[in-house]
């Protein structure tokens, strides 16, 4: 007799169904919520991001070096990198290999086109631009421009980039800044000669003949959109330009990695620097993994809820996140160290599903006035910091193959979330911007109620919202004004005639439409966070305790007593839940006492400095 997976039934029951009735248990939430594709790496794996020497991994307990390796530039320089594979591979570490999603070698395009300078990023205006994050040079000549993406000769510069990358038979393959031009959208470029003539080709394809008339434009073949914008006080079509730029980039990225995948037999994960939060989303769909730059805060001195997002909506995707801090954040931290929020984002991470990429020697810059942009590097201290890796490694089964436990969806709206994050006035509240989604994830972590995402894609974001992405959660939460179409509306329609979705006010109102599962004592910066493997009920259930209590005064972790966890019990969906070992760094298992009190599984942290554990059996 033929068996099928847990998992499978439920998608097949579901299948069935003419209207979403089914109301799944806890464990049967999170079958529906794992990714189909398989993890790019392991939850307990620990991650380095650049290239550094063996001993320095061995002092980090490094696992994988996915991230900005580099790949040879020439065929000689294969030897080289072979060489440094083989001896990373002797102390347990992979690497992969990479490249720049921006152009690059500005040589060889002077070398394949005389009108190169034609093909320099420049702005309405035809001033030339360069990357948003740097000053641009004053005076500014053509050999300092960057060569826009769009260039008919740039995926042939990239897919024999990546030919060379390939060659050593890397790990992994990751694409750094995969937005190319898309990248100077946020000032307003770029309109050379081959964005114009992309941009036509675009609206004829996107748009109908009255559509582009209704526009002002009257002649599409000769129509040139920075010559339009001249005449013009306003910027129309400017959603339009955006979405022909991303796709654009992400066509690109499409075709590298395409490239890759044929390229090996057996298959190695793709990744790249793309948040999956804010522009970068668009490349999900063609990731198994990012290795990127996501905010954290750290400027305000606190734990906010940027990362939360991240992590949230990597589960959503699929896609395996290793996150550091953006440039700014180490740049800070260079100057002024504080361990202790370093420590924080580690433990977040892990806590909830991610990896956080070894904090050693991580880049950043500084560009002093006249100058051009000088690099730092963070000045970690293994001492401190290296244990909760160790932690991870000494108990990977308390990681790996673990899944969040979900109660309610919370949705992203990619088109609105792309509106509101331009600055567009939302008519949601007059003169008033939605909360943004990160605000409201941290409101409900903060209030311990299990949440995921649900993702409404639109062009150019290749992601469709299905059944099972909204049968898993008892209700969905909406930001008004939903901007979602299609088949996907329909859904979201089916969904609120049915009484589950509900707009976000505040906190309360989701509290009060729930039953409880989780709650904690003290309330106040307390997260518990219960996770499940959903293929083995014969896994015990873990969860993470997250204190997330920063005093900026002191740049210390303000330290937690009897902490009281209580656990309802439909969340252990019969797994055994009659004894409880606490786990955390630096100190020995330790056995804790078990109360039942009705529903409830009840355990007391006796005292918790950042992070602990808890496996129940």
């Amino acid at each position: 007799m033929k068996t099928i997976s847990r998992r499978a039934a439920i998608q097949c029951l579901l299948s069935l169904l003419p209207s979403p009735f089914i109301i799944p248990s806890p464990t049967e939430r999170v079958l529906l919520a794992v990714p189909k594709r398989k993890r790019a790496f392991k939850h307990s794996d620990v991650v380095f991001s650049f290239v550094f020497s063996p001993e320095e991994y061995k002092m980090w307990h490094g696992t994988l070096l996915y991230g900005w390796c580099g790949a040879p530039a020439t065929k000689d320089e294969i030897p080289k990198y072979l060489d440094r594979q083989k001896k990373s591979l002797e102390v347990g570490v992979p690497e992969g290999a990479s490249i720049s999603g921006f152009s690059g070698n500005l040589s060889w395009f002077q070398e394949q086109d005389p009108d190169w300078k034609e093909a320099l990023w420049r702005d309405s205006d035809d001033h030339l631009l360069t990357y948003p994050w740097v000053r641009p040079p004053d005076p500014f000549p053509p050999e300092k421009g960057e060569i826009c993406t769009n260039h008919p000769k740039f995926v042939e510069k990239k897919l024999a980039e990546t030919d060379l990358a390939m060659a050593i038979k890397p790990y992994a393959f990751h694409v750094d800044d995969p937005l190319g031009t898309a990248t100077v959208l946020r000032i307003k470029g770029c309109f050379c000669k081959y964005c114009m003539k992309g941009f036509r080709d675009y609206l004829k394809k996107a748009m109908s003949s009255d559509q582009i008339e209704a526009a002002g434009i009257h002649d599409i073949d000769s129509f040139d959109y920075g010559k339009f914008l001249k005449s013009r006080t306003d910027r129309p079509l400017a959603y339009e330009f955006e979405n022909f730029q991303l796709r654009s980039s992400v066509e690109h990225i499409r075709q590298v990695m395409d490239y890759v995948r044929k390229k090996r037999v057996a298959t190695i994960p793709v990744g790249a620097n793309a948040p999956v939060v804010g522009a970068h989303i668009v490349f999900a769909p063609y990731l198994d993994y990012i290795a990127a730059e996501i905010g954290t805060d750290a400027t305000e001195m606190k734990f906010g809820g940027k990362p939360l997002l991240n992590y949230k909506m990597g589960d959503a995707l699929g896609v395996a996140i290793a996150a550091t801090g953006i440039y700014k954040d180490w740049v800070m931290l260079t100057n002024h160290d504080i361990p202790d929020l370093v420590r924080g984002w580690i433990a977040e991470s892990y806590a909830l599903g991610g990896n956080f990429i070894v904090p050693h020697k991580e880049w950043g810059f500084v560009q002093p006035p006249g100058k051009e942009p000088q690099s730092t590097a963070y000045p970690a201290k293994p001492e401190i910091i290296a244990p909760l890796y160790q932690f991870v490694r000494d108990d990977p089964e308390l990681f790996d193959d673990y899944q969040a436990v979900t109660q309610v969806g919370l949705l992203y709206d990619y088109r609105a979330t792309r509106l509101a994050g331009a600055g567009a006035q939302m008519p949601q509240t007059p003169e008033k911007q939605p909360v943004t989604l990160h605000e409201i994830c941290l409101a409900l972590a903060n209030a311990n109620i299990p949440f995921g995402m649900a993702v409404a894609g639109s062009e150019p974001l290749d992601h469709e919202m299905r059944l099972e992405d909204l049968a898993k959660y008892e209700f969905l939460i909406v930001q008004n004004p939903l901007m979602v179409r299609g088949k996907q509306r329909e859904l979201l329609d089916v969904w609120t005639s049915q009484g589950k979705v509900i707009g976000w006010t505040d906190v309360e109102s989701v509290r009060s439409r729930v039953r409880p599962l989780v709650a904690v004592e003290p309330a106040r910066d307390i997260w518990a966070l219960p996770r499940v493997n959903p293929d083995r009920l014969s896994f015990p259930l873990v969860c993470h305790v997250l204190n997330r209590s920063f005093d900026a005064k002191t740049e210390k972790m303000v330290v937690q007593k009897n902490i009281r966890v209580r656990l309802n019990k439909e969340l252990f969906d019969g797994r055994k839940h009659d004894r409880c070992t606490l786990f955390m760094e630096k100190v020995p298992p330790a056995s804790l006492p078990v109360q039942f009190k009705g529903d409830w599984v009840e355990v007391t942290l006796p005292e918790l400095e950042l992070w602990g554990i808890l496996r129940f059996s």
